[in-house]
């Protein structure tokens, strides 16, 4: 699994780099920070999971997950918010082509 991130919290950058440690997943990081201010100054917003492989009963699986949700308990029951799954190779690729724009842009964390 590969995780980018732009914001999260420490307990949750805490436990995502316990699992990168531990061989789990591969952790980017998004942010650019200001060398004047050290401020963040760009980061990715985007929510996106993108799965290729066995998902349900479908062994050739590709599909996506985005929308509006910061998939956090208070956006995800308290918000108005939005998650959408999309099902289809095409839409899968153009998600991961993406991924790889922003990986580009990240650094290893």
């Amino acid at each position: 699994m590969r995780i980018i991130f732009g914001a999260v919290d420490r307990g949750l950058l805490a436990q995502m780099r316990d699992a990168r440690r531990s061989g789990l997943i591969e952790l980017y990081d998004s942010r650019q920070f200001s060398e004047v201010t050290g401020e963040v100054t760009t980061r990715t917003h985007m929510k996106t999971l993108a799965i290729r492989g066995t998902y349900g009963g479908d062994r050739r699986y590709h599909g996506v997950w985005t929308g509006t949700a910061n998939w956090a308990t208070g956006s995800l029951n308290r918000g108005d918010e939005i998650t959408v799954n999309i099902r289809g190779r095409s839409v899968w690729k153009k998600y991961v082509d993406y991924w790889h724009v922003v990986r580009r842009h990240s650094h290893v964390e």
